[in-house]
């Protein structure tokens, strides 16, 4: 019999709310581990982005290895004892060139890779600051043909190439 004011049919109700909670909850057990694998799955990177990474990563790290080292004894002449150390104009220049050829080499190689198509719009960007630091390379180059005399204090040199 139902209770006075209550219909017999709501007899129960708490457990059937209770049986629904339950089941909505096992429902979102079961969806929240489904939803982070498939998220994972759609985010995971591509692993020939990944693998390509990796190729620039190297290729910046042999470009920091040319770029760092000790050139002391090709550009300056170390035998002018002194306050006033010497520009070996020819080693400056060669030194240079030779940085510049095996940076681009290195550039080259990794350009020869495949770029996966989601980092092209990036390699278009890589792309336009290399040819900008060849540009910038080739125009310090001359500079240094044009207006380094040999045998130039190094401070003199020092004060042409950073005027404006």
């Amino acid at each position: 019999m139902a209770e006075e004011g209550t219909p017999a049919s709501s007899k129960g109700s708490p457990l059937k709310l209770f049986a629904r909670i339950g089941a909505v909850l096992g429902l979102l057990a079961a969806l929240v581990p489904a939803s982070i694998a498939l998220y994972s799955f759609i985010t995971r990177p591509d692993p020939a982005v990944a693998d390509y990474q990796k190729q620039v990563v190297a290729t910046c790290n042999r470009v920091r290895d040319i770029l760092s080292r000790n050139h002391n004894s090709e550009v300056l002449n170390l035998q002018s004892f002194g306050p006033d150390i010497t520009i070996n104009k020819p080693g400056a220049v060669q030194m240079m060139t030779n940085n510049r050829t095996e940076v681009k080499g290195e550039f080259d190689l990794l350009n020869s890779r495949k770029t996966p198509g989601s980092l092209a719009d990036k390699k278009r960007r890589a792309d336009q600051a290399q040819q900008a630091l060849y540009d910038t390379w080739q125009s310090d180059i001359q500079f240094v043909r044009t207006n380094v005399r040999d045998g130039e204090c190094v401070q003199e040199f020092s004060r042409q190439y950073s005027s404006p």
